[in-house]
């Protein structure tokens, strides 16, 4: 078994990851936000690409929607994209942290 203070920090780490992973996701829709409110003064093909990333960010959202037959449109995306984007980055910091990175107190 390991170490209280181990386990401790390995913990943090991926509390950290998943909180890095939630920022990412809501921050991805709010830069749609601003850059639909800015889109007259910007480039043809910054627009597009942020056109594309729009439906890619929505994917999620009418997937979970349609599993579960909801009938009021999508779900919120930044729900789901939310915790999407946390519990891809905290498992990702688990295995990373329990997997992969060894134990240096041994």
């Amino acid at each position: 078994m390991e170490n209280q203070v181990v386990l401790r920090k390995k913990l943090i780490v991926v509390l950290k990851a998943a909180v890095l992973g939630l920022i990412i996701a809501e921050g991805l829709i709010l830069l749609l936000v601003v850059e639909y409110k800015v889109q007259q003064y910007l480039p043809r093909f910054v627009n597009d690409f942020f056109v594309g990333l729009s439906f890619l960010l929505a994917v999620p959202s009418a997937m979970i929607s349609s599993k579960l037959n909801y009938q009021g449109g999508l779900i919120n995306e930044y729900l789901v994209n939310g915790i999407l984007g946390t519990f891809i980055f905290a498992v990702a910091g688990a295995i990373w942290q329990f997997g992969f990175k060894g134990d240096h107190e041994k």
